[in-house]
């Protein structure tokens, strides 16, 4: 089977600062590539440049028998100046065996010189920072808590990356054991440092984690900028204190539950004398008794008159013609006596 590829060797950025991280990508484009192909290439070594191998991949691309193959590398330039990047040999392999070959022609990278006053461990490009606690809720003075950070940028290395130990061992009210650090490249070239830093608070109130901040070299702007890092700071609490703040909300809940009891009955006496209103009503049998309890349980003055009481019913439940007729009728019923 003829095997048609297309080549293409390509740079995420041609003009770059120093230590600013791209991505370099030698693609092959086809129809009726295998699945199991990938390319390959020797090892790639380029002076004055960090070279970090990407995973390879071997993707579909729209039509079902069109796929397309890569290599990919990460790359950090140390040294200024117009620079010429040399690929040996690429070669599609299936089965073990070499399919085809190419030769990419040498790419050429404009890589812009820092300022002099940065420092070879200054960021060159943006860092983003998490974390989080192995254990949930309130801490005991004394006990050990696990603290998860995690570092991560798709243009920063981890060697330039803050040094974050020295700035958190700084905290007076936190005693900070040696920490276990891990490196990690993504698939997708983005850059990660993973801490797990033990903690003993030695006192009650907010875990003393101070913040965090660093700063960095924006490639955008040519400018320094400073960020920072505020991580969540539980509270740390004796049992004493424990015990002090759940009986405080054992008292909170019994008032509220008591309050909600009172404004339930309230509202239910309410509405019982509204319903005995109409009862007299219809009965035509103690349709004072019925309105002065209604009156009462409303929080409305006592001795109102029909006319009054009836105002006061329009503005608390709204304005109702049957009620409205049947005391004026009753009304004059009483006076005609």
């Amino acid at each position: 089977m003829v095997i048609d590829l297309q080549w293409e060797a390509q740079l995420s950025a041609q003009d770059v600062w120093q230590r600013e991280a791209i991505v370099l990508e030698v693609r092959a484009k086809g129809t009726g590539l295998s699945s199991f192909a990938h390319l390959k290439t020797k090892v790639l070594k380029i002076p004055n440049m960090d070279v970090i191998p990407l995973p390879a991949k071997n993707e579909q691309r729209g039509k079902e028998d069109h796929r397309e193959l890569s290599l990919r590398w990460k790359l950090i330039p140390h040294s200024s100046g117009l620079q010429n990047i040399h690929l040996k040999e690429i070669y599609y392999m299936l089965n073990g065996g070499k399919q085809k070959k190419w030769q990419p022609e040498p790419l050429q990278l404009d890589v812009r010189a820092l300022p002099p006053y940065l420092p070879p461990t200054f960021p060159v490009g943006e860092i983003e920072m998490s974390s989080h606690y192995e254990k949930e809720g309130w801490l005991n003075p004394g006990g050990l808590v696990i603290w998860h950070l995690k570092i991560a940028s798709d243009t920063v290395s981890q060697a330039q990356f803050p040094a974050v130990i020295r700035q958190i061992s700084e905290a007076n009210d936190v005693d900070v054991l040696p920490a276990k650090t891990s490196l990690n490249t993504t698939e997708s070239g983005r850059f990660i440092m993973d801490y797990i830093i033990p903690l003993k608070p030695k006192s009650s109130g907010r875990l003393a984690i101070p913040e965090l901040q660093w700063q960095w070299f924006d490639p955008k702007t040519a400018k320094l900028q400073k960020d920072h890092y505020q991580p969540a700071r539980p509270w740390v609490l004796a049992w004493w204190q424990r015990i002090l703040i759940g009986l405080s909300s054992l008292l909170l809940l019994s008032l509220i539950a008591r309050q909600i009891y009172l404004l339930e009955r309230k509202r239910s006496r309410r509405w019982q004398t509204r319903k005995q209103v109409w009862q007299a009503i219809s009965s035509q049998q103690n349709i004072d008794v019925a309105m002065r309890e209604c009156a009462e349980a409303h929080g409305w003055p006592n001795n109102l008159s029909i006319q009054q009481w009836l105002e006061r019913w329009t503005e608390t439940i709204g304005y109702d013609q049957n009620l409205s007729d049947a005391l004026q009728s009753y009304e004059q019923q009483k006076f005609s006596k």
